[in-house]
């Protein structure tokens, strides 16, 4: 079956559109890196990702290979002793409600 010229290239500008997107938000998310004070309120395990409730945000804390971090059991350990403490953590990435993503805890600078 032939398809028409118009609609090839509906197909290219789809593809591209969808590979833009997906660099971009790997750029957004890998590139927004910063660290802030945080009260530490509760922390649950939920499948394979550590949350940290505080009391700005829900953090999550999973290992990331381009951070080169491989840690997140240790770090879940030191957070869940220090609940109702504060603590310094260096986060990275963006909270994107409607995928549930949440902000990954790169490091805790007590």
């Amino acid at each position: 079956m032939k398809y028409p010229e118009s609609l090839k290239h509906w197909k290219i500008i789809v593809i591209t559109s969808i590979l833009i997107f997906c660099i971009t938000t790997l750029a957004i998310k890998y590139s927004t890196v910063h660290t802030d004070t945080y009260k530490i309120t509760k922390t649950e395990r939920v499948n394979n990702e550590y949350l940290v409730f505080t009391d700005k945000e829900v953090l999550k804390n999973v290992d990331d290979f381009w951070f080169l971090k491989f840690n997140s059991s240790d770090v879940y350990g030191r957070l869940s002793d220090n609940i109702g403490s504060t603590v310094q953590l260096k986060v990275q990435g963006f909270r994107f409600p409607i995928l549930s993503w949440y902000r990954n805890i790169i490091k805790v600078e007590q």
